[in-house]
């Protein structure tokens, strides 16, 4: 059957870097016909074979000649690529129409006419200039950015490799993110800790997360569903967020449909799962029994095991593991596990209306008993251009997840490395009638027995069912050219219920099949409701227009400028009010600004051919946090219990003290950064920041003459980012 299978060729893009390496989409590419040109194919179709020639020819750009360019025949199999010099040679019709291309150039048509002989010149291509990045409450072009902008391509991401939780799949995607896997890997709660150039304060440290305009969680949207990912990084860039921004910004845009017929795509996959590095345990019983009598006789103290019992379990060895278990509770704690995930989507629409629908299913067992996910996802976008100036749209999508509790009763995966070293290899674990075994040997300690791993994973039944629907509805008015007015309204609801029951399971001494401990307790059923409903509406008005060489963006507090696209500003002003601040103190204001400078525009380096981008950028601007409770700064009593002729009495009393002072935690950050591209292959970015967070709200030691009172949050402490980021791209063909 492999013998049908014919490749000619094939493409492979490399990656280079020293820090962290990225996709790129291409940097260049060639030169095409001429805007209106025309080429045309004559057919002799009186002939029955039409007559061949051989044509030669070497393709060059502006380094030089270009080594592996596609030469092909329009609308054949038939091509050839080019040698070290450039050159080719190939066997066409002699009224055919080549097709050259090249990653990073425009596809060239050429047509034969008659000729035997070419010399074909390749331009870059244009894109990279046109390329745009999602950043606050808009899209910018790349090449205009001033501020620290990561951006991520996911949809190409995920075609690539599994990817069950989106924040896990940023690992390694983005400089200056850092990613730490969460609850060990737990599925359907394996989202991942994310850090944005560090934990830059004391207090909570998560980026803000945007989708399509709305806060929410990245663990409850398909990974497939992501069209791409901005990361906002310095004040510059992040500031228009308010608040919420200090520890910078993801702004995560899903995918939409595009004009023309319908097309369905399916993307899945079946993956096993299994622990790759498993701990080196002495799970022969007889030789964990001297190695504990020999190191209580180190310690002068008798020990534990008779020569007996050693000797009989030797003996036995494996032809009795119920009797006679050497068991690695390992074995017992993991399993190989098939996940399967599943995508089917549906894009297309008119001039007018663009619509993207999708549905996915999610199956992960686990690599433990009893700890599974299930999840069900559904999306829908929709915008349509009702007149010119006016369009309307919604993105909806809804998530079910059902979730085992194996795991609940240790509440982590952690404990149960504890559990697994305080017990004996002298255990089965389970036997084959699916009895739970407990200590087979009368002279080990009797307490290991409630060790049983797997008994623990299967002591609990039930599962946690979590349902989330997010609706947004927008619109948007463009009254005359230049304004673009939006609003939009957010419905989310979540619902989350939780049946939780105890499973009582006797444990035996297998030895001589005897009750060791009863599976006896009290049984508390929990059945708990939970739900959540968020409503919010939000408006923005943008304005742009050119004046001479000067382009102007404008949004409610930030302001782009471009001259003649050489020189950038940008600027932010933002002020935000807290009810959490007594009223002097309540309001914030943290300016920002940004510059740039695109070098390779101007006149003196013009003629320097390998240079194809040369940007700087610099950025200063400061971010505020108000990290504490919602009545720190004002005195309040509570409830309290007192004694008043001898007995108990409830009355109010000041449990906590106040910090009347308390104001904004601040972070400066200023950063410089340089953007490259040389030789049409390799671009990358350099940034060098510094991140000075002061007033960091923080609970500080109260002398004991203050009693049991809960003491307020001050604004003490201090806390400084540095360091250097680098990316590096490479686009090339080998």
């Amino acid at each position: 059957m492999m013998n049908d299978l014919n490749i000619p060729f094939f493409r492979k893009t490399m990656f280079a870097g020293m820090a962290t390496l990225f996709l790129s989409t291409g940097v260049t590419q060639a030169n095409p016909v001429s805007a209106g040109e025309e080429v045309t194919e004559k057919h002799a179709a009186a002939l029955p074979l039409q007559k061949k020639v051989t044509i030669t020819g070497v393709v060059k750009d502006a380094l030089g000649p270009v080594v592996g360019a596609n030469v092909v025949e329009k609308g054949t199999t038939n091509g050839t690529v080019t040698d070290m010099e450039g050159r080719f040679s190939l066997q066409v019709s002699s009224n055919a129409v080549l097709i050259i291309s090249y990653i990073g150039y425009i596809d060239q048509a050429i047509p034969v006419n008659g000729k035997s002989s070419f010399t074909v010149l390749l331009k870059e291509d244009s894109q990279a200039l046109d390329e745009v990045v999602v950043v606050g409450y808009g899209t910018q072009k790349k090449v205009n950015m001033t501020g620290a902008v990561a951006s991520v391509d996911m949809s190409k991401m995920v075609d690539s490799r599994p990817i069950t939780s989106l924040s896990a799949g940023l690992a390694g995607m983005a400089p200056g993110v850092s990613v730490a896997a969460g609850n060990g890997g737990r599925p359907g709660n394996d989202g991942a800790t994310i850090r944005v150039r560090g934990q830059g304060t004391l207090n909570d440290s998560n980026p803000l997360v945007i989708i399509d305009g709305v806060e929410a969680s990245m663990n409850n949207i398909n990974p497939q569903d992501v069209e791409s990912i901005s990361v906002l990084k310095d004040a510059a860039s992040s500031a228009i967020y308010g608040s919420r921004a200090a520890n910078g910004v993801i702004l995560i845009t899903t995918r939409r449909g595009k004009s023309g017929e319908a097309k369905i795509s399916y993307n899945g996959y079946v993956t096993m799962q299994k622990v790759a590095n498993r701990i080196d345990l002495v799970s022969n019983y007889a030789d964990y029994m001297e190695l504990y009598n020999e190191g209580q006789l180190n310690s002068g103290l008798p020990a534990i095991f008779s020569q007996e019992k050693i000797d009989e379990w030797r003996a036995a060895g494996d032809s009795d593991p119920v009797k006679y278990p050497n068991s690695d509770w390992q074995d017992a704690l993991f399993q190989t596990g098939w996940m399967q995930n599943h995508t089917i989507n549906i894009n297309g629409g008119s001039d007018k209306i663009h619509y993207y629908i999708s549905g996915n299913y999610m199956n992960n067992p686990g690599i433990m008993e009893n700890s599974g996910y299930e999840r069900y996802s559904a999306r829908v976008n929709l915008d349509a251009e009702v007149k010119d100036w006016f369009t309307i749209g919604v993105n909806a999508y809804g998530t079910r997840g059902k979730e085992e509790l194996g795991l609940l009763k240790t509440e982590s995966n952690d404990n149960f490395y504890t559990y697994m070293q305080a017990t004996t290899p002298g255990i089965c674990y389970q036997a084959p009638d699916g009895r739970y075994g407990g200590v087979n040997n009368s002279e080990d300690d009797p307490q290991s027995s409630s060790n049983n791993v797997l008994k623990m994973l299967n002591d609990v039944k039930g599962n946690r069912t979590t349902n989330n629907i997010v609706s947004r509805f927008y619109a948007q008015l463009r009254p005359f050219k230049g304004l673009t007015i939006e609003g939009s309204y957010t419905y989310a609801f979540s619902d989350q219920f939780l049946y939780q029951q105890p499973v009582f399971h006797d444990l035996w001494n297998l030895y001589d099949n005897t009750l060791q401990i009863a599976g006896t307790g009290v049984s508390k059923v929990i059945n708990r409701n939970n739900k959540t409903v968020r409503n919010n509406m939000d408006g923005l008005v943008r304005y742009e227009t050119d004046i001479d060489r000067l382009n102007i963006q404008a949004t409610v507090g930030a302001s782009q400028e471009a001259w003649d696209e050489k020189y950038l500003l940008e600027a932010n002003l933002r002020a935000d009010a807290s009810s959490r601040f007594a009223k002097k103190y309540r309001w914030g204001y943290f300016p920002s600004f940004s510059l740039g400078w695109r070098m390779e525009q101007e006149a003196f380096m013009k003629d320097i051919s390998w240079l194809n981008q040369l940007k700087l950028r610099a950025s200063y601007g400061s971010l505020g946090n108000n990290a504490v409770g919602n009545y720190d700064y004002q005195l309040y009593y509570q409830a309290s219990n007192y004694v008043l002729n001898d007995a108990l009495q409830i009355g109010m009393a000041q449990r906590a003290l106040s910090n009347a002072a308390l104001t904004w935690e601040t972070s400066y950050v200023t950063n410089f950064g340089v953007d490259f591209a040389l030789f049409s292959k390799l671009s990358g970015t350099i940034d060098a920041f510094v991140k000075n967070t002061k007033g960091i709200l923080i609970e500080l030691p109260a002398p004991l003459v203050h009693g049991n009172a809960t003491v307020p949050k001050s604004n003490a402490a201090e806390v400084r980012n540095r360091g250097v980021e680098l990316s590096l791209n490479w686009n090339d063909k080998v």
